[in-house]
């Protein structure tokens, strides 16, 4: 897993710099890495190196998924923050925000603490049946350059495991967020469900994810669900990581965003994943049964299109394979 936080470029003008050491010092503390640089190695008077610059700045651009403008009159009156400015809005980037350096220090440091929310995720899931999305959905997720918090990966040896876990859940709940996988065996196990209540206790923004029909906790009657495939494709996942960065981009308030387009956004992802829109709702008939508690395999075919369904590969549940595939081959 990476460690350290994602990297953010602050698009300034130098002579913010002081205020933009804040800003980048502030970000650090949360354990990000934010990108300010000045570089005079280079000389912008002459057409080859004005070249050179525009093509590094451009090439980090590219590279990055989070951006902080600096606003101010310097930075408006600048030549290279313009084109920094208006090269990341056409280039499409979406995690933008814009921070006033006229305001006070404090509420320039609540902006710092308010971005940071939207870049930390932790994933509670349970392994039984919830780890390959797991694994598949942190990597995509690490791959857009979200901090993702991995458990199994994290904890150092001799930790008390559920007093380290609750406290990460409650610094999740303050710089970050939770997406929370619902399947079968989450709700069948005591330690997920507690779990789950130190999420919803610590208020933090959870993201639940439901397979197929699974039944939704009644903890979170109060929170949105979205409902995925039983077994998500690679097209899934990254419809899922859209739909995450969707609902984080209705908390940001920036240069670029408008809010009902961040709703129709989201609805219009949803519509694309939505189990309930592409499967008919028909239970897959268990047809092959074999193996030891570590070495187990189910199979499962739908009686409409005979299509099967191969579960296994260690100890499993009884794994529902609800939905039909007869009008794709996402299974």
């Amino acid at each position: 897993m990476k460690k350290g936080g994602c990297w953010i470029f602050l698009s300034h003008s130098s002579q913010d710099i002081d205020k933009v050491r804040i800003i980048r010092n502030e970000f650090e503390k949360y354990l990000h890495n934010p990108l300010a640089f000045h570089l005079k190695c280079l000389n912008a008077d002459t057409p080859e190196g004005k070249h050179e610059l525009d093509t590094l700045i451009k090439r980090e651009i590219d590279s990055r998924e989070w951006f902080v403008f600096c606003e101010s009159p310097a930075a408006s009156r600048s030549e290279y923050v313009q084109m920094e400015k208006n090269y990341i809005l056409k280039k499409g980037k979406q995690k933008v925000w814009s921070i006033n350096m006229s305001l006070s220090v404090d509420a320039i440091l609540t902006k710092v603490k308010e971005i940071c929310t939207l870049i930390k995720v932790y994933i509670s899931y349970t392994r039984r049946d919830g780890y390959e999305v797991y694994k598949q959905l942190s990597n995509a997720l690490i791959e857009k350059d979200f901090d993702v918090w991995a458990s199994e990966c994290d904890i150092l040896p001799g930790v008390d495991f559920y007093t380290e876990i609750k406290d990460v859940i409650q610094k999740t709940a303050e710089y970050g967020f939770v997406v929370v996988l619902i399947t079968d065996a989450f709700l069948t196990s005591k330690y997920c469900l507690q779990e789950l209540e130190w999420i919803v206790a610590s208020n933090a923004t959870i993201i639940p994810l439901v397979f197929g029909k699974t039944e939704v906790p009644r903890v979170l009657d109060e929170h949105e669900c979205f409902r995925i495939p039983h077994i998500p494709t690679k097209e899934d996942i990254g419809l899922i990581v859209e739909l995450i960065e969707a609902i984080l981009e209705s908390k940001i308030i920036g240069p670029i965003h408008y809010q009902a387009d961040k709703y129709n956004k989201i609805k219009e992802i949803y519509e694309k994943l939505n189990y309930e829109n592409r499967y008919h709702l028909q239970e897959a008939i268990r047809v092959h049964c074999s193996g030891a508690a570590d070495d187990y395999i189910e199979v499962y075919e739908f009686p409409c299109c005979g299509k099967k369904v191969i579960v296994g590969d260690g100890p499993v549940s009884r794994f529902r394979a609800d939905g039909c595939c007869c009008d794709n081959d996402s299974y």
